[in-house]
């Protein structure tokens, strides 16, 4: 594995910037299964008795955990008036009108890249939740904003913050978690400031506005190939 980068669209993070992203919420109080698959997961990292971490890997916090959807490239959040954040906001709520709350599958949790992450299926969903986010993004701040890699969905627990370590034996830990699959809801969106420590990979964020409720047993009109309805 290799020292996680973020990426602020086609570039390297600004180093003390905040940065708009949208996010899909994990609640672990609504997936308690979930809960037990993180906690297993963070003891490949800190075993029982250690005080700290035995692998060179950041913590993401139970309040951070997060599937990450997109977010808004070329340009800081103190670059960003109040005003269009108000309207990206408002752009999100008329675009994500009647999609339906997410159920399906949390697992297997891997090693990949720079980080561990535990992987979500079936993902199609959330990615016609990505395509819908880069709708209301595109339509504000036009196609410069859009140059982030979007990743097929995934919930990451830990950032890398060293070269060159060797994954197998991780990969081998975490593949004897059992159960390494369970349910996964998620219920709401977030747009958010994110401000991550660049020195230990550290993920810091906080909500602007309220978060986004998602519909339940209500099909959203689906999206044409050009991403309109």
């Amino acid at each position: 594995m290799r020292r996680f980068t973020y990426e602020f669209g086609d570039r390297p993070w600004p180093s003390g910037r905040g940065v708009l992203q949208v996010y899909a919420l994990i609640d672990l109080d609504e997936n308690p299964e979930l809960r037990a698959l993180v906690n297993a997961v963070r003891k490949v990292v800190r075993p029982d008795g250690e005080a700290q971490p035995v692998l060179p890997f950041s913590p993401v916090a139970d309040e951070h955990l997060h599937v990450t959807l997109d977010l808004v490239a070329g340009r800081t959040i103190e670059q960003i008036p109040q005003g269009w954040q108000d309207a990206l906001a408002t752009g999100l709520q008329a675009e994500l009108a009647g999609v339906p709350a997410f159920r399906g599958l949390a697992g297997s949790p891997l090693a990949y890249n720079g980080s561990i992450v535990i992987d979500v299926g079936t993902a199609a969903p959330l990615i016609d939740l990505q395509a819908r986010v880069r709708e209301a993004i595109r339509r504000l701040f036009g196609d410069d904003a859009c140059t982030w890699r979007q990743s097929k969905p995934h919930v990451s627990t830990h950032y890398c913050h060293a070269d060159d370590v060797e994954s197998d034996p991780i990969q081998r830990a975490l593949r004897q978690i059992d159960p390494g699959v369970v349910p996964l809801t998620i219920t709401r969106l977030a747009l958010v400031n994110v401000r991550p420590d660049l020195a230990t990979n550290a993920l810091g964020w906080t909500t602007l506005g309220d978060p986004i409720t998602l519909a339940h047993g209500v099909e959203p009109a689906p999206l044409s190939t050009d991403g309109r309805r």
